[in-house]
């Protein structure tokens, strides 16, 4: 692999693994007696090759088969590979299972010991490390309770912690992110950042595409086995979608030339604001699953002031309207329009439907266009920012379906007309500063 960089973390070079796939049980012993092949192959990772740095949090994302954790198990040393080379440069440590290592019937203290030498650590480092586990999960008085008595949180919470206790010099983690509360989640995501900082490489595996864009330096997309994208984080989750729904943002036709010119060029301007995004659709928490459908089409999505010009540089604190033109194709009974305002990092800032604000669109026929405008008062700071907007109808099945969607489709600049905040927030919350001088005893006085 030629001379080795002295801040390489992981180097992966032509990787394929192999597994040997039997259509009944009987065929492997069958091939044993006989000789003859019984098997055929199953290649879940075919020459991949790629490097990680020293530091770096890197994203590994990827449709549920597509070989994430194959090729975490390789790196890991649980599992062999078929060909290439695999090197890592330092002490690995992962965190593929939450809970490995545990027994239901221990306390948790005793996990502790049971979990800490399954990850590869000394009884002299864990007894050291014991109390910081023990505040860092939250458990106080319940470590000395059997962990089949725990709640799930409280056993997220402490495999998690007995696995955050080692300190190696590269980190390969899936899915543990999703542990525990919000506010596990945020002390796990901050410890994981302080990891770095002290030089820790981490490999993070996750479906959770905000994640990936706010903590990950670069990110890997995996499809059948195989690279299909390591760019930026925004770049790839973008790319995700596109691969995991197939759902492409194109120009709708059915509306006049004017329109059409025009939208046109709404979506060569934002092609130029961001890389390629029509790829695809970043989830939200907001949007349900979309699908291929064409019941309806979103023809125009355009932010307005209030004398109805339509704009792309908007001031904080001033109102604008959310206008999107929708022709439906088949009739819809109960119609619900969304919208998603996300930065320039993929966060998701503010989304909502009408579902969500208790509004209730008409049933719209086939042939109808109808035109929806959501009122808003744009409460961000100085920043490039984009609009994604949707439209959706009952399932079948249960809960409603995407028909279509634009994507990032209105990239806009915010810009603030009175300096009063920080250049580094993200939101605007109108501050008005009071004072006034009391006297020592007030507060016990308003007490009573």
């Amino acid at each position: 692999m030629g001379n080795i960089d002295k801040d390489l973390a992981i180097e992966v070079k032509n990787l394929s693994k192999a597994f040997k796939i039997y259509s009944k049980p009987s065929e492997l012993a069958w091939e044993i007696i006989s000789g003859k092949t019984k098997h055929r192959k199953f290649w879940a990772l075919k020459d991949i090759s790629f490097e990680v740095f020293r530091g770096e949090i890197v994203g590994l994302m990827g449709r549920n088969g597509s070989g994430k954790s194959t090729l975490l198990k390789i790196l890991a040393g649980t599992l062999d590979k078929t060909e290439g080379e695999v090197k890592t440069y330092g002490s690995v440590s992962a965190i593929l299972e939450l809970g490995s290592g545990f027994h239901r019937e221990y306390t948790g203290r005793q996990n502790i010991y049971m979990g800490g030498l399954c990850l590869g650590m000394s009884r002299e480092e864990i007894a050291a490390k014991t109390e910081w586990i023990i505040n860092f999960s939250e458990l106080g008085k319940f470590i000395d309770q059997p962990f089949r008595t725990y709640s799930t949180g409280m056993q997220a919470r402490l495999t998690f912690a007995t696995a955050a206790a080692v300190e190696p010099d590269i980190l390969i983690v899936d899915e543990a992110l999703a542990v525990g509360d919000a506010h596990f989640q945020l002390k796990s995501i901050n410890h994981l950042r302080n990891m770095c900082t002290r030089g820790t490489t981490i490999l993070l595996v996750s479906h959770d595409t905000n994640a990936i864009t706010s903590l990950c330096n670069r990110a890997i997309l995996l499809e059948k086995g195989e690279i299909v994208d390591i760019d930026q984080p925004t770049a790839v989750t973008a790319r995700y979608w596109k691969i995991l729904y197939g759902f492409e943002t194109t120009v709708s036709s059915g509306f006049d030339e004017t329109e059409k010119q025009e939208k046109l060029a709404d979506q060569s301007h934002e092609t130029d604001a961001i890389p390629e995004p029509a790829a695809g659709l970043q989830r939200s928490q907001f949007f349900p699953t979309p699908n291929k459908g064409k019941k309806a089409e979103i023809q125009t999505l355009k932010i307005l002031d209030e004398a109805g010009n339509k704009v792309k540089t908007l001031l904080t604190g001033e109102t604008y309207r959310l206008v999107m033109r929708v022709l439906y194709n088949s009739d819809i009974q109960e119609p619900k329009v969304g919208y998603l305002i996300r930065n320039r990092h993929g966060v998701e800032l503010f989304g909502t439907t009408t579902d969500t604000l208790g509004e209730l669109p008409p049933p719209a026929q086939a042939g109808s266009v109808y035109e929806y405008t959501l009122q808003v008062v744009m409460n961000m700071v100085n920043g490039p920012y984009f609009l994604t907007g949707t439209i959706s109808c009952p399932d079948e099945k249960g809960p409603r379906t995407i028909v279509d969607i634009l994507h990032d489709y209105v990239s806009y600049e915010v810009i603030n007309h009175s300096k009063n905040y920080f250049d580094y927030t993200v939101v605007h919350l109108t501050p008005v500063f009071h004072y006034q001088k009391v006297s020592a005893n007030m507060e016990s006085s308003i007490a009573r």
